[in-house]
């Protein structure tokens, strides 16, 4: 190893199914000991729940207020200068319960591999025996809550298991917590992402989704079921609506 200088380049920030973006600033087979990356949550946002395995991982909180949920211990709110530590196979998660984006270092020893992440989401609502705990109830409906201004609405795009049926809800809403009562028997039982943070501008038409309506459901109701054509390689096996 050589000392050098990582610079922070956020046009490399990228979307992970874990419902958050990162930005890596230091992870490579030459620095094997630690990693280092710029993680942002969206407000309104939970992050799935997941492990590491063999890692230890520290967040250090840089901006934005969180409850993050780590093992046994319980909810605790975090904002800048907080520490989080994080021991290898420990289930952990982070919400963003605050109005601006949640920004924090996730630093990793040894560094972070992909083969050492484990998805652990579906096997926590499974313990837990509901679709999502208080605090991501509570961050969706302030997620639902936001006020969209003029025309345009930015939203995230599910995939279900019925064909062509899809469901859009405005960026970074728990979609597992939305109540679906009101609605006829749609057959949805299980959604996955399939695009997020998708500008709706019905001034620039798409041919593929009727943005007018979806627009208008949103607002009326706070999410919409609608038909898509775009293409999208989506695995079905992912959260279950309860």
């Amino acid at each position: 190893m050589k000392p050098s200088i990582h610079r922070l380049d956020t046009g490399s920030e990228f979307y992970t199914r874990e419902h958050c973006y990162i930005t890596e600033t230091c992870n490579s087979p030459d620095e094997p000991d630690v990693s280092v990356a710029r993680a942002r949550v969206e407000p309104g946002v939970s992050t799935r729940w997941h492990r590491l395995s063999g890692i230890t991982e520290r967040y250090v909180i840089l901006s934005g207020t969180g409850l993050v949920e780590v093992g046994e211990l319980p909810a605790e709110e975090v904002s800048a200068g907080d520490v989080v530590v994080i021991p290898p196979m420990c289930a952990q998660r982070i919400s963003n319960t605050g109005n601006d984006d949640l920004v924090f270092l996730a630093i990793c020893s040894p560094r972070f591999s992909d083969d050492c992440y484990e998805d652990i989401e579906n096997a926590q609502r499974a313990a837990t025996g509901s679709a999502g705990s208080a605090s991501t109830e509570t961050v969706s409906a302030a997620a639902a809550s936001r006020e969209t201004t003029g025309t345009t609405m930015t939203v995230d795009i599910y995939s279900t298991n019925v064909d062509n049926t899809f469901i859009s809800v405005p960026q970074g809403t728990v979609i597992t917590s939305i109540d679906f009562s009101a609605d006829f028997d749609t057959g949805i039982s299980e959604v996955e992402l399939s695009r997020a943070g998708l500008e709706l501008d019905p001034a620039e038409p798409q041919m593929e989704l009727n943005q007018v309506d979806i627009i208008a459901q949103i607002e009326q109701k706070g999410y919409a079921i609608h038909a898509t054509q775009f293409d999208a390689n989506i695995n079905l096996s992912g959260s279950s609506i309860e």
